[in-house]
């Protein structure tokens, strides 16, 4: 007997989409676990090819889709040399280059991309679909719970009427506004806050932004976890609903004595979550009891939620677009990415009335071993010898591929002891600890050039010039 597969849901839908549109996936495929259908079944994809088998059912352990659901581990292989069909969800062999699957929690099942290039999946991308990943497991926690037979209409209703407004990126204030009324709306309350963690700043929270009739008249934006109810949901952890008519205590504030909200007694704070770890609280506030029953009271903490990890896809979905400035191969900027952010680097120095440097490092030797192992062998070495510049230079320091096999390092507020000491301290490391590669021992030696700011250049690009010419 077969098992009608379920229509993917708007949400994960959009989010697959998003994975595929701003990378350079063939495919991008979401499989789902079922016993009753004795595997993992195709859910939502977005693909180039039309040669998908579209009712596929992978037994956990079955191909790279089925190891990875079994072992729950990811897998990142940027030299794919087999036949397409051995995936198990192609018809016909599409020569893919480079393939990554991440596990979703819960026994779940498992999230694919493939592309025709090789090596367009870096560790940063890996990391990035992984996030994607814990996304795709918070729609499908909302899916599930938005559709049990125990929840009320009203609460699928308010859900689902959100995912227009979630399922794209929330990148300005008036995308948050519209979001904020319709969880105000459903409430009843007068004010809806989102308020947000700040890494690194345990004791303070910022009002990201807020929608209602009676807006809050505070002077500042960053706020204490220590005063008023909005900190207690910071503080604890957890969800706290006071529907009152009249203050009590000195401790009735919603965001500090000075708030002006006095008139809003009624109150509902709800955390929010991403991973586990506390990413900001939902506020709402009214000056009538809201009548939160448990239905509304749950359906608002899974908004809260969802509205979390929307706020988590802009931010990945910024990451990728920065992505997209990286030479896939060592994933660092290429050369007009990195005058960008050579020209901050520039900026910022002026401002600070500092100096700031540009220097380029030139592997010597990377021709012969293309010529004698292979250009494989030759990227392999080029990768290495990129992580040891990467690993003697400040996090403070910009990193670029001006040209195959040469690397800009910019430095602000450094002198030429500091550019000294690196180019010593790799030409040391690859002379003493010759590289190696899958087809045998590779020795590079480098050269390195110098151009100062301001008095070799003052934009980025006259100082890049300055270095290449240098380096001959």
């Amino acid at each position: 007997m077969t098992t009608e597969r379920p229509t993917p849901d708007t949400e994960i839908q959009g989010i697959i989409d998003l994975i595929s549109n701003t990378t350079d996936a063939y495919t991008t495929a979401l499989f789902l676990n079922d016993p009753r259908q004795g595997g993992l079944f195709l859910y939502a994809w977005q693909s180039l090819s039309r040669n998908i088998k579209e009712d596929v059912v992978i037994r956990p352990g079955d191909g790279l889709v089925g190891y990875v659901f079994k072992n729950n581990e990811p897998v990142n292989i940027d030299q794919f040399d087999r036949d397409t069909r051995q995936l198990l969800f192609y018809k016909v062999d599409e020569s893919i280059k480079s393939f990554m699957a991440v596990p979703l929690g819960d026994a779940a099942g498992v999230l694919v991309v493939d592309s025709k290039q090789r090596y367009v999946f870096t560790d940063k991308s890996h990391k990035i679909l992984y996030q994607f990943g814990r996304i795709l497991e918070m729609g499908l926690k909302r899916v599930r719970a938005s559709s049990g037979p125990g929840n009320a209409a009203s609460m699928a209703e308010f859900l689902v009427g959100l995912e227009p407004l979630l399922a794209r990126r929330i990148d300005s204030p008036a995308d948050l506004e519209k979001i904020l009324h319709q969880m105000r709306e459903f409430a009843g309350a007068r004010l809806c806050c989102l308020a947000e963690a700040l890494p690194g700043r345990p004791d303070q929270y910022l009002l990201l932004g807020y929608e209602g009739d009676t807006p809050p008249r505070l002077k500042e934006k960053v706020l204490p976890r220590s005063s008023g109810l909005a900190g207690w949901v910071f503080q604890r952890q957890q969800s706290l609903v006071l529907d009152r008519e009249r203050t009590d205590s000195e401790k009735s504030f919603i965001f500090s004595p000075q708030d002006g909200l006095a008139g809003l007694p009624a109150f509902a704070g709800f955390p929010v979550f991403w991973q586990g770890r506390l990413r900001g609280a939902l506020i709402l506030a009214s000056d009538k009891p809201m009548n939160l029953g448990p239905d509304r009271t749950e359906a608002l903490s899974l908004a809260a939620n969802r509205l979390g990890s929307a706020l988590e896809m802009d931010r990945l979905y910024r990451r990728v677009a920065e992505l997209g400035g990286l030479d896939p191969q060592l994933g660092l900027p290429h050369r007009t990415y990195f005058a960008e952010r050579l020209t901050r680097t520039l900026k910022l120095s002026s401002v600070q009335k500092r100096s700031a440097c540009l220097m380029a490092i030139k592997f010597v030797g990377l021709s012969d071993v293309a010529l004698n192992l292979g250009q494989e062998a030759a990227l392999e070495a080029l990768r290495g010898a990129s992580r040891m510049i990467m690993a003697e230079c400040r996090d403070d320091y910009e990193l670029g591929h001006l040209s195959y096999g040469i690397i800009g390092v910019a430095m602000g507020g450094v002198g030429s002891e500091e550019a000294d000491r690196i180019v010593a301290v790799l030409s040391e490391q690859l002379a003493d600890h010759p590289l190696t590669s899958t087809r045998g021992r590779i020795s590079l030696s480098v050269s390195s050039a110098r151009a100062d700011y301001p008095g070799e250049g003052q934009t980025a690009e006259t100082l890049i010039e300055a270095c290449l010419q240098k380096l001959g």
